[in-house]
């Protein structure tokens, strides 16, 4: 695969891009220094980044970009939902209902909470109150038995009047009891004939002493049997009414206890809060296709971008030490620990990339399918043939990871084996005795065991470095080779 772009860093590292895209998102990631220089395979030549006319265009769209966005950057009034709430409508005041008693029916007024009830002024003046407020008859024994008859009557008529009065006929009698048949009260004052009791054995009756000198006919004659009788169910009656009325009392309190409304906030306190309608945002339209919507368009986006994510798991690669793999660190390995911690960061990322190949171009795959605008079954068609097509090429990315982890452990066995055996291994700089070749030049061994040794390390070193003629051949070419074998792993 032709290269168009190359960038040589200022500590030495060579970056390789095949297209115009992946150079222009290397240059937008801030990557590029200014004083690193670019090569162009249209010209022919190489140049500082800081004067290369891509970069240049690339730096004034940023730079017009940066400030399109503080000119339409405005504050807003709205509130954190991006909604504008709506002004509080005010509550209407709803009237009092009255209920009515039924069509037909007068009404009777009603009776507010400031007004009185008078007080009953027939009865006599002896009468007594109970505990329910009710003026009872007087004794019988102060009343004659016509007296206490009328009297009674006249207290139900008054006690019958006053609940139409606090009651009303529209609201449906006293503490919902109907009250339109007034002869039940009628037919419940009257006397009703009682048969005669039954006699009862005669017993002597204590006549009073006698006061001397006193008129005897001004005394007065006791109260006879039947007004006993008569104030007995006198009596009787006024604690039927009297309970009829606690029972209905407490059966409509509880009654409303039950089905009131349990707030500590008192019903005319009450605001109705009227609901913010809540918008639902409209549905984004559909995306607009940004590059053609065919097999070929769509798997070359999908190779670019899986190729760049793969440049950046490979772009914290440090290039291998100059001093690797040289005669004076042949002799003196420990000096070097970093040859070590570079083959070490080669030997892990190439793993990790091998590992997560076909997730990154799964993902490269999906966000071509977007930019081409692909859905429904025709998406998923496309994505399961492309993850077919891409396993197909395993063999050649395998055998380009396979070179890579072999140079890579071949470096770390030799280190740690120059490690054990430093001392015993000899090294002349002029280069004039030793080994000749750019592997361990110069270096001999002290002994034949050692010699042994060096010679083993020199030829799994040259081997892995020349790999049939696909190695890297040189320790400076490493980095830039583990890149291009893979691109063009991928790309062939």
């Amino acid at each position: 695969m032709t290269v168009r772009f190359r960038i040589r860093t200022s500590a030495g590292q060579e970056l390789s891009f095949a297209s115009d895209e992946m150079f222009e998102d290397f240059v937008r990631s801030g990557d590029l220094s200014p004083d690193d220089l670019v090569y162009d395979a249209e010209s022919g030549s190489w140049a500082p980044s800081r004067t290369h006319p891509i970069v240049l265009e690339i730096e004034y769209e940023k730079e017009e970009a940066a400030e399109a966005a503080a000119k339409k950057a405005e504050p807003s009034a709205e509130n954190a939902f991006g909604l504008k709430l709506a002004d509080a409508q005010p509550v209407p005041e709803e009237p009092d209902a009255q209920p009515g008693s039924g069509e037909g029916d007068d009404p009777s007024p009603d009776v507010s909470a400031d007004s009185e009830v008078e007080p009953v002024t027939d009865a006599p003046e002896t009468s007594s109150e109970d505990a329910f407020g009710l003026a009872l008859a007087p004794e019988a024994d102060m009343m004659s038995p016509e007296e206490a008859s009328r009297a009674f009557v006249e207290k139900m008529e008054a006690e019958r009047s006053s609940q139409f009065d606090v009651g009303g006929q529209d609201q449906g009698g006293m503490l919902g009891f109907t009250m339109d048949d007034s002869n039940l009260l009628k037919e419940a004052a009257a006397p009703k004939p009682t048969p005669p009791p039954p006699p009862r054995p005669a017993t002597p009756r204590r006549e009073p002493a006698a006061r001397p000198d006193s008129d005897r006919s001004s005394e007065r004659p006791g109260p006879p049997q039947r007004k006993r009788e008569s104030r007995g169910r006198g009596r009787t009656v006024v604690m039927a009414v009297v309970g009829i009325g606690v029972l209905g009392t407490g059966g409509y309190f509880g009654l409303q206890f039950a089905t009131a409304d349990r707030t500590d906030v008192a019903p005319d306190t009450v605001q109705t809060v009227t609901p913010v309608p809540v918008e639902t945002p409209p549905d984004p339209p559909p995306r607009e296709p940004v590059i053609a919507n065919t097999a070929a368009a769509i798997r070359e986006r999908a190779q670019e971008r899986f190729l760049a994510g793969t440049q950046n798991e490979l772009r914290d690669l440090q290039p291998v030490p100059e001093a690797f793999p040289g005669g004076e660190y042949f002799s003196f390995p420990s000096d070097h620990p970093e040859v070590f911690e570079v083959w070490q960061d080669y030997l892990t990322t190439i793993r990790r990339v091998r590992g997560g190949d076909e997730d990154r171009f799964t993902e490269a795959f999906e966000a071509a399918l977007d930019d081409a605008a692909v859905t429904g079954a025709e998406r998923q068609a496309r994505l399961t043939a492309a993850i077919i097509e891409f396993d197909a090429s395993l063999v050649l990315r395998d055998a380009h990871y396979d070179r890579v982890e072999a140079l890579a452990t071949a470096a770390i066995q030799s280190h740690n084996a120059l490690v054990e055996a430093e001392g015993l291994i000899l090294f002349d700089a002029t280069g004039a005795t030793g080994a000749p070749g750019p592997v361990g030049r110069g270096t001999s061994g002290r002994d034949a065991d050692a010699q042994l040794l060096l010679d083993q390390v020199i030829d799994l070193l040259t081997g892995t470095l020349e790999a049939d003629g696909l190695g890297p051949r040189q320790s400076t070419n490493v980095r830039a080779w583990v890149w291009d074998g893979f691109l063009d792993a991928v790309t062939n």
